[in-house]
């Protein structure tokens, strides 16, 4: 039934997280009554409990994320040099004054903050950052079906964040957390974060897997490299890469972002490796056209300039 398919869903999703180097947190279900205000997520009502156990266990919980990243506050400021978490759990939805029982929403939040991995003469020092985020997310959200775009939460960095839309609904929010959320659950640096509405998504896990054949022919691989306004979404300009590059353009990946001298100080460099692969060996011939209609493309719509 519906309760077992749940409880199928998060034991795989465990088994995926705790295998990425996370640890499972289990937290209340009830918090503080400004727990979404803490969020930033104002105008969103919490349903109060009439007898609470006390004052910071007042109303039942909207998200996962205050838990969480309650805790990585405590850990940062008890010398921890690592925090990666991740909580499945209900949410409780319902109009406000409730007059009906609330409804339960199954819920994945994940939370990384600090280095990738604990300290070892081996490994390279490096904090977590919005790829290893957006890296851990691939591991287990089902890929077809599901559209990646820039998000608008509160909760998160304005342009450092993204949501997942299925079906013309957000199930997903993820990036970095907002500098005023971090300053009010008291946390030191950046907070990478997620929330999944698994409710909305569980019909994609275990459907019938989707293969393709290994390719025949070899890749051929470019790199890009233009000037934009600081503010430009780089998401944007990867889409409309893909849009110019046609069925031959397999894979855009960012792979740099420089801001400073010698670029303007209003404008950024992004650099892409574009990946273009054929139903033969393609040729340069075949290639560089195609390359000149994406610079133009790029140049026509964000003015960008090719470094």
């Amino acid at each position: 039934g519906g309760q077992g398919r749940r409880l199928q869903v998060a034991d795989h999703l465990r088994q995926v997280l705790v295998g990425a180097g996370l640890q499972e947190a289990i937290s209340y279900s009830f918090g503080r009554s400004d727990n979404n205000d803490r969020l930033l997520r104002v105008n969103q009502p919490m349903i109060m409990i009439q007898n609470p156990i006390s004052e910071d266990m007042v109303a039942l919980r909207h998200s996962l994320l205050p838990g969480l990243l309650t805790a990585v506050g405590l850990n940062a400021n008890h010398q921890q040099t690592r925090v990666a978490l991740f909580e499945i759990g209900a949410n409780y939805v319902g109009p406000v004054p409730l007059k009906e029982q609330p409804r339960e929403e199954m819920q994945l939040a994940l939370a990384l903050w600090g280095r990738q991995y604990p300290l070892n003469w081996g490994v390279p020092e490096a904090d977590y950052d919005f790829y290893d985020l957006k890296g851990i997310l691939e591991l287990f959200v089902p890929t077809r079906d599901l559209i990646w775009e820039q998000g608008t939460d509160p909760t998160f960095h304005p342009g450092r964040q993204g949501h997942i839309l299925y079906e013309g609904r957000e199930v997903a929010v993820y990036g970095e957390v907002h500098p005023a959320v971090l300053r009010n659950f008291k946390i030191p640096g950046r907070v990478l974060a997620a929330e999944i509405a698994l409710e909305a998504i569980l019909d994609l896990f275990g459907a019938t897997p989707y293969f393709r054949n290994l390719p025949k022919y070899p890749e051929v691989d470019r790199d890009l490299a233009v000037v934009v306004h600081k503010d430009q979404a780089v998401g944007d300009i990867m889409e409309h890469l893909h849009e110019l590059g046609g069925e031959l353009l397999q894979e855009v990946r960012l792979f740099d972002v420089y801001a400073g001298k010698p670029i303007p100080e209003d404008k950024k460099s992004v650099a892409f490796s574009v990946r273009f692969q054929g139903e033969r060996t393609l040729t340069d011939e075949e290639i560089n056209p195609l390359m000149e209609r994406c610079v133009e493309g790029l140049r026509a719509k964000f003015g960008a300039q090719i470094r």
